[in-house]
């Protein structure tokens, strides 16, 4: 979806417990159970409101793993996320191929999403794993560029996507402009260098009418692929 509603959600949370009600992220999936995890609820706002959260019984498990390396990573290391515990599925039915795409043969599932260990026995989700950049070897999450290029207000909406140049994966930005705001490309990259990691930076922040978009059943669906051939054909 467009960065703009997650954007606003942001100080959900915090406008929430100044009226009396504390929020707490969460974690789950059919495969592993509806509610998998959940931040501890007398843990600091900052944790609290981030998905993902501490394993609901004693004996899950998640861990995470570099997708191409295999890897296994620590705390604050972006990766594959994988579950485990006693409220996982057996299998997918009548598709063995499938269950063991996802189920590993010491019990995880793997979920198919972008997490990191928190250092506290539990995780922070991140993203989609399908829509995960990989810039210099990391795993980055778009939101975070996203995010971060709309905190200018000439920028309404902004999609990061990833495309191969001859010194190496790049990002790119597409950016629909707020009405009547003037765009200076030169200035958003700038903005990005100096919150951004060098490596996160896009290499060109290009403005467009509207994203493309497909039907789905939550919806439109941007049409991630077809961004990368549009940067691919403007740079």
């Amino acid at each position: 979806g467009y960065a703009a509603f997650n954007a606003s959600l942001d100080d959900l949370a915090e406008t929430a417990e100044r009226r009396g009600l504390r929020l707490c992220g969460l974690y789950g999936m059919s495969e592993v159970q509806a509610l998998y995890s959940v931040q501890p609820i007398d843990s600091e706002v900052a944790r609290r409101k981030k998905g993902g959260g501490v394993p609901t019984s004693p004996l899950a498990h998640v861990r995470v793993r570099d997708p191409e390396t295999g890897e296994l990573l620590g705390a604050g290391q972006p990766g594959a996320l994988e579950c485990a515990g006693p409220s996982l599925m057996v299998g997918y039915y009548g598709d063995e191929k499938a269950t063991a795409e996802t189920v590993t043969a010491d019990g995880y599932v793997k979920t198919g999403d972008l997490a990191e260990l928190d250092g506290h026995g539990g995780f922070t989700f991140l993203s989609r794993m399908g829509d995960v950049l990989r810039l210099s070897g990391f795993l980055v999450n778009p939101l975070e560029i996203e995010t971060h290029l709309q905190k200018l207000p000439a920028i309404a909406a902004c999609q990061a996507i990833a495309v191969p140049r001859p010194d190496g994966v790049r990002a790119v930005a597409f950016v629909i402009v707020a009405a009547g705001a003037s765009f200076d490309e030169a200035a958003a990259i700038a903005h990005c260098r100096q919150g951004l990691a060098n490596y996160k930076v896009p290499m060109r922040v290009l403005a467009i009418d509207d994203f493309p978009k497909t039907p789905s059943p939550n919806g439109f669906k941007i049409q991630r692929a077809r961004l990368r051939e549009l940067a691919l054909a403007r740079i």
